[in-house]
This record gives structure tokens, sequence and C-alpha cells, in this order.
């Protein structure tokens, strides 16, 4: 679906955070956001993923770093 109307920042983020309203969102909808939100690689650090998984309670996974 195609829409001409403008979105502000502050529009999505009022969205984002109205639990109602994003519970109408589909999971895969869900998933789209969530892979494409972040700017780049920079964004993705060991700390943050382990966060993310700490949030939906995954205990069976973790992330280690190392240096190439």
């Amino acid at each position: 679906m195609q829409t001409t109307e403008h979105i502000t920042p502050e529009a999505f983020m009022q969205f984002f955070r109205n639990t109602e309203k994003l519970n109408q969102l589909t999971p895969e909808d869900r998933i789209e956001i969530f892979r494409t939100v972040l700017l780049g690689s920079s964004d993705l650090t060991k700390e943050l993923l382990n966060e993310i998984l700490k949030d939906y309670s995954v205990e069976h996974l973790e992330v280690i770093g190392f240096k190439s």
C-alpha cells in the first residue's frame, strides 16, 4: 500500500510507543522494521545484541566478540 501522506519522525515514534497501535502490525511488519531500522554496522555491537537477547528472554544464545 502506497501513501502520499508524510509521516514525521515524531508521529512515527508516537505510533511506535503506543502498544495498542503497535499490536496492529503483523509479525512480518515487525521483522521488517527490526531488520532495517539501524543505520549500519557500527550500530550492531556485542553489547546491543546481548541486550536484545536478554530483553526477549533468549537464554540459549549469547554473542561473543573477537577481533579478526
